[in-house]
């Protein structure tokens, strides 16, 4: 069975991905509402006319969210299995979720890929980590 303190970053980082799913919803009627695209975009995500990179941006962050995200979660219950109890991983799977909080706020807000990158690299670190804990007993 996976250990409680274990299910509490999954579950943020699902909620996370949900308000990201709602952010984008909202970012898509107010950009047809505003006439900067037309609602027959997103039958096929196919337009003769520029999408907004605002609408770009939201879609592939949200798209993001199940890539890496994924291996968060396999890593999670990975370690659950073969760890047990152990705060150092749990501390680690905190730290991934908060990295992908950060990267977030970079890419959604400033952008700054200064930045961007670097916080995104920390969380795949992370994961890693989280691997060697699993496999070096």
């Amino acid at each position: 069975m996976m250990k409680i303190e274990l299910l509490y970053p999954i579950a943020f980082s699902i909620f996370h991905t949900f308000s990201l799913l709602i952010y984008m919803f909202l970012k898509r009627k107010q950009a047809i509402a505003q006439k900067k695209i037309d609602y027959h975009y997103f039958l096929a995500y196919q337009t003769k006319f520029e999408v907004p990179s605002d609408l770009k941006i939201i879609e592939r962050h949200f798209n993001n969210q199940f890539q890496t995200p994924i291996i968060f979660y396999i890593t999670c219950l990975t370690g659950a299995i073969f760890l047990g109890e152990h705060f150092l991983f749990s501390l680690f799977s905190w730290l991934f979720v908060i990295t992908r909080l950060i990267h977030t706020y970079i890419h959604l807000g400033s952008n700054d890929l200064k930045m961007r990158p670097y916080i995104y690299g920390l969380g795949w670190f992370i994961i890693l980590i989280m691997w060697a804990f699993i496999l070096i007993p």
